[in-house]
């Protein structure tokens, strides 16, 4: 069905605001009660790795763009869960967009132990991150 045929009624949601501290994030409502759903992991807990200190963050210009500069971090939440988080901020306003937030699969553990330990992330096959690279976040407080 093409985009023009598509019935009008369909709830395509709407953004949420929220923040911790000075720090804004927004999400889509949809999206992020299918994360709950397909994770069990609430945008809400998600946002609070975005602002600790020992959450590891990594930039993707793989997906990054002129408009948008895509992350995935990893770290603890304030309930103790290890996550990893995937999100982007939109042309450098320093609102953080959440896409998806889950529990911490081995794969991101790996990932995290490998820049821990100066390996190159090249030996890794199950992230096409030739170029990812770990940054330090500046919203974190």
């Amino acid at each position: 069905m093409s985009k023009e045929n598509e019935p009008s009624n369909i709830d395509k949601g709407h953004d949420i605001p929220f923040e911790i501290g000075e720090q804004k994030f927004v999400w889509n409502s949809l999206k992020a009660e299918s994360n709950i759903t397909k994770h069990g992991v609430s945008f809400e807990v998600a946002a609070t790795i975005l602002i600790r200190e020992d959450t590891r963050t990594f930039h993707n210009s793989d997906y990054s763009d002129i408009n948008e500069d895509w992350f995935i971090s990893v770290g603890f939440s304030n309930e103790a869960n290890e996550l990893a988080v995937i999100y982007y901020m939109r042309n450098k306003n320093n609102v953080i967009r959440i896409y998806s937030a889950r529990r911490a699969t081995d794969r991101d553990k790996k990932l995290l132990e490998a820049f821990e330990n100066n390996i190159a992330i090249e030996a890794f096959d199950f992230y096409d991150f030739s170029n990812m690279h770990s940054v330090h976040n500046p919203w974190k407080k």
